[in-house]
């Protein structure tokens, strides 16, 4: 009777052994397949646009034609060339600047049991101009037609110092990572 016992004690041991290592198995292929399913949320969310300014600005915009080839180096031809060309717009723009995280770049992983989002540097956004024409004045031999366009143009490198030199990207990060720690939260329950 003693020998059956014996018996028993170690196969009890053994299965208690295998069902501890099946369940363990199974958490740990479900952990897995939670990596996977927040890794896919965070791609499909494509860019994820945090902070956004709003700039105005009013601005007198010059053009003017260069001096004709080869004559640039004649004293005065340059000055003359500008005077009856030069073209005045006075515009006022109304900028969107956004920036944010691109999460198809980001990256899920586990660690100690944890899940570890890394997502990449915030950027700016090509900002949107929206401009107002007020006063446009015509060189007396040229009148340039692209004025406008390139008051937008400075208007957008302007927005983009702008964004460089405010705390935009850091507070777009910041942003994101609230939101994708939200996330992340509502798809499990371990630590992120």
């Amino acid at each position: 009777m003693k020998r059956r016992l014996l018996l028993f004690v170690p196969v009890g041991l053994v299965a208690a052994a295998l069902v501890s290592l099946s369940v363990q198995h199974q958490i740990q292929r479900a952990h897995r397949q939670e990596v996977v399913v927040i890794q896919t949320q965070l791609e499909r969310m494509g860019d994820l646009h945090t902070v956004r300014q709003h700039l105005h600005h009013v601005r007198e915009v010059k053009t003017a034609a260069s001096a004709p080839e080869g004559w640039q180096f004649v004293p005065g031809v340059q000055t003359l060339t500008r005077s009856l060309t030069e073209n005045r717009a006075l515009v006022s723009a109304r900028t969107q600047l956004e920036a944010g995280v691109d999460l198809r770049a980001a990256r899920v992983t586990e660690e100690n049991g944890a899940v570890v989002v890394r997502l990449p540097a915030a950027r700016l956004y090509r900002p949107h101009v929206d401009l107002d024409l007020h006063r446009h004045s015509g060189g007396l031999l040229w009148r340039d037609d692209r004025v406008l366009l390139t008051a937008q143009r400075e208007m957008e490198r302007a927005a983009r110092q702008a964004g460089q030199t405010s705390q935009l990207r850091s507070q777009a990060e910041s942003e994101a990572i609230a939101v994708v720690t939200a996330l992340v939260r509502q798809t499990t329950d371990r630590p992120v």
